[in-house]
């Protein structure tokens, strides 16, 4: 199987919850080998509605990921992509060797003590969230200031990781995580300057952006030898993890539409140029750039199928409980969720899924309504809970932006594992569905467009 590739790219995808590898034929489009390990490196004890994590974890767990794959197929390896989880941010100094934890996309500190709505009246940006990267250094410049001038570099985790493999004097971002840090004009395609200034970010921290893709370094000789890739190869600029797995998965972005279900949710749809208009922070929906000078209008959801999985535990706690410490397994429980679900597909219980709020409103709850006798049932709630959340995501966009439309390609295991959810996505936009090849979609984008540094 491995003869006959010559153009062999690794993708590497660092996500919230796992670290993904991926080695494809950048000729061919096929996925030659996959492996995806969990690096569990949430940070235990911080205070409600804080989210970061162990950096040295996430890298350990991607050699372990690498180790996985077959050594010889890793020998043939010409160029190396990277991509992962958005909005988040790691700072570093490469003088001291200090780095920070990820402070991830989940992070809602800069809701603490009206923080946002300040942070947005002083920069004029009133789209900037919490858990965005430089919302997040514009708090600990404030509330930290001491140990932020620890640092002299900063970006995503996947940023980060290029510039430690290549060993990069400058780091770079592209248009994608810039947006998704805030402060960020996406019509000019570079930081807001003056909005930086007032919000009191120092913009010395902010990286470089350059395109997704372009080639940024090449593989230093100490971690090639580690993880049995030929020195020097060439590392390409990271994006972010919505782009990535449009880039792997839409083979016509003029007729499909993306739709990832994983530990958030996002429906995708690629747009060849900006409207007049930009939507307000109240709407569901905003524009990210995209590769090759596009953009993509995405809605997302924070919760996605952590809905669904939250029910699950609830369950599999009740039935423990119950029984004395004994339990059908959680997988168990899902899967029969799911089945009775597909039963109930057609129930008229309603449930509004965002349980952990929406960056365009952080108090929003999820909900069930219209509750009755008859509906009152595990199959019932499971369904509801899968069509709140995929037709949530489709009201979200406006309607002109699906026209035209005819496929949704999914992708996540929440639709991959789910006859369910694929039934309710197929009802929901009135079009077929295909699902992805492979496990690991984001990564092969990432893959896929190291192919423009050869």
């Amino acid at each position: 199987m491995i003869q006959g590739h010559s153009k062999v790219t690794l993708g590497i995808d660092i996500g919230t919850t796992k670290v993904a590898v991926s080695l494809v034929d950048a000729e061919t489009r096929d996925v030659l080998a996959t492996g995806a390990l969990a690096h569990e490196s949430d940070v235990q004890g911080l205070p409600v509605g804080r989210s970061e994590q162990v950096v040295s974890r996430i890298l350990a767990t991607l050699d372990s990921c690498l180790e996985g794959v077959a050594p010889e197929l890793r020998r043939r390896v010409r160029g190396i992509g990277v991509t992962g989880q958005m909005h988040g941010v790691v700072l570093w100094n490469p003088a001291s060797g200090d780095t920070s934890h990820l402070f991830t996309w989940q992070d809602q500190r800069c809701h603490e003590e009206d923080f946002l709505r300040r942070l947005r009246e002083k920069s004029g940006d009133g789209a900037v969230q919490s858990g965005f990267g430089a919302a997040t250094i514009a708090w600990l410049a404030a509330h930290q200031p001491e140990a932020l001038r620890r640092y002299s570099c900063a970006g995503t985790i996947h940023d980060y990781l290029v510039t430690l493999i290549t060993a990069s004097p400058k780091v770079a971002t592209d248009p994608s995580d810039a947006a998704s840090w805030g402060f960020f004009d996406l019509r000019k395609g570079a930081w807001s300057l003056e909005a930086v200034e007032r919000a009191g970010v120092p913009s010395s921290l902010l990286p470089e952006v350059r395109s997704a893709g372009a080639r940024v370094g090449n593989l230093q000789a100490g971690l090639a030898s580690r993880w049995g890739i030929p020195a020097g190869v060439p590392v390409g600029n990271a994006f972010g993890d919505n782009q990535a797995s449009l880039y792997g998965s839409l083979t016509d972005p003029s007729r499909q539409m993306a739709l990832t279900i994983g530990t958030g949710a996002q429906l995708s749809v690629v747009v060849p140029q900006l409207p007049k208009e930009l939507p307000s922070p109240r709407q569901r929906y905003e524009f990210r750039p995209y590769v090759g000078g596009s953009f993509i209008a995405v809605a997302a959801s924070l919760t996605g199928g952590r809905a669904l999985a939250a029910l699950g535990r609830a369950l599999e706690s009740f039935m423990r409980e119950m029984a004395g410490g004994s339990a059908p397994s959680l997988d168990a429980i899902q899967s029969a969720m799911h089945e009775q679900g597909l039963v109930a597909v057609d129930t008229d219980l309603r449930a509004n899924a965002s349980l952990s709020g929406e960056r365009s409103d952080p108090n929003l709850r999820g909900s069930f309504t219209n509750l009755s006798f008859d509906n009152f049932t595990i199959g019932d709630m499971t369904a509801a809970l899968c069509r709140g959340l995929v037709e949530g995501l489709r009201d979200a966009l406006p309607s002109e932006f699906l026209q035209g439309h005819r496929e949704v390609v999914g992708s996540g295991n929440a639709i991959r594992r789910s006859p369910l959810m694929q039934q309710v996505i197929r009802e929901a936009f009135g079009c077929s569905l295909v699902l992805t090849e492979g496990s690991e979609t984001t990564a092969s984008g990432a893959a896929l467009l190291a192919s423009a540094t050869l």
